[in-house]
């Protein structure tokens, strides 16, 4: 069997287009990690970050009471009311005790409030802002700074069980089971490997798509085989561990974009120019995800809770070593003089998610939550709300 190659020329294209492909065994290497309750050390900030871990402070908040309600309270109908409920519920999963008792006391408040106005007041008797301050590292803060939000969501994508001449970027399963002598090793690397392409779960046509699957951490597989099941529903469960560099921002440091605050349509329309520079920079980016199969009734899924799922526009991806799985941020945004508070679940983390100051906004899934995600880029100051004392009921 051919081991497969990165594309430098056509001819390298060719013979990695060559390959022939074993039969990946799912139900073993796939199996047992979507219950677990910590996240894998490997899914958060490789250790080189820069970013002092657990050294911080924490600084009073707020009032909520002073606060024009933004997305704290969901919209009247039920549906509405029931995803809030399970985004809250989701963090009575948590493995910290002091999280679940915050969920607790944000689900009494909640259960007691007929309206927006009426929920801000309970909330204001059972839970306190307070902002996580670094004291020492890389990432300094000043009380009251800003943190940066963004958005990402799930792509779903057309796929192919195996390579040919168009479908040769694979999603690999979680190395460490087969080929631990590589699963820490570069993108490159792992993919020059003999016999590595027996642990692909499935293979993408392009650059961009691969880049997406990995950045976002799920996805939903779309194959058109005749085969059952048609589809798969995949979710991270581990990485290799090294530095991650984004397609975008290896657009920037090459000249194909001109500006920072690149969003991602510029990025789909730089990769669908220039193809081979979108090549180059996938495997630029030295940080390979890993996967397993996921219920389809509980994804996308959710990182340290075990069991819980995604809810689109409340759960959200921070840096766990500050905010615990299931940890409950308020974000709070200045309009026309007036203090707008928003309200979060960290239900994921991510390797690029770094300290206290990054907060990623789950939107949702297919191509319209991609692009309302990729339009996402803003400020705000990010409080974790804690239960206050004497709260409990």
């Amino acid at each position: 069997m051919r081991s497969i190659q990165p594309r430098t020329t056509r001819e390298s294209a060719r013979a990695w287009c060559a390959v022939q492909i074993g039969a990946v065994v799912l139900a073993t290497a796939l199996a047992g990690c979507s219950g677990a309750e910590k996240v894998e050390p490997s899914l958060m900030p490789p250790a080189d970050s820069g970013v002092t871990r657990g050294a911080f402070r924490l600084e009073p908040g707020p009032s909520l009471s002073s606060l024009t309600p933004g997305r704290m309270y969901p919209a009247g109908d039920v549906a509405s009311r029931m995803r809030f409920i399970e985004a809250i519920d989701a963090c009575m999963r948590s493995p910290d005790a002091a999280v679940r008792a915050d969920a607790a006391a944000l689900r009494q408040a909640f259960e007691g409030a007929e309206s927006a106005e009426a929920f801000v007041a309970a909330l204001s008797k059972r839970l306190v802002p307070w902002q996580v301050v670094p004291t020492d590292g890389a990432e300094q803060e000043s009380l009251g700074a800003e943190a940066l939000i963004t958005g990402y969501a799930t792509p779903v994508v057309r796929a192919k069980r195996r390579p040919d001449a168009r479908f040769r970027y694979p999603l690999f399963v979680d190395l460490r089971r087969r080929f631990e002598s590589v699963a820490d090793a570069p993108r490159r690397q792992i993919l020059t490997t003999p016999n590595i392409e027996s642990q692909a779960i499935a293979w993408l046509a392009d650059p961009l798509a691969w880049a997406l699957v990995e950045t976002n951490g799920s996805a939903r597989l779309v194959f058109d085989d005749g085969i059952e099941p048609s589809q798969l529903a995949i979710s991270r469960v581990a990485t290799n561990g090294r530095p991650w560099t984004g397609m975008g921002r290896w657009f920037r440091a090459n000249g194909l974009i001109d500006r920072d605050d690149f969003t991602l349509a510029e990025v789909r329309t730089t990769a669908y120019v220039h193809p081979e520079k979108a090549e180059m920079a996938a495997l630029a980016n030295e940080r390979v995800v890993y996967f397993e199969i996921s219920d389809p009734k509980r994804f996308p899924t959710a990182l340290g809770l075990g069991g819980a799922r995604l809810i689109a526009g409340w759960s959200c991806a921070a840096d766990q070593e500050f905010y615990p799985p299931g940890s409950i941020l308020l974000l709070v945004e200045e309009t026309d003089g007036a203090q707008r508070g928003h309200i979060l679940f960290v239900h994921d983390a991510g390797g690029a998610i770094r300290g206290p100051s990054r907060v990623d906004c789950y939107i949702g899934e297919g191509d319209d939550a991609l692009t309302r995600a990729g339009e996402l880029r803003g400020t705000a100051r990010v409080y974790r709300l804690r239960a206050a004392a004497g709260a409990g009921g």
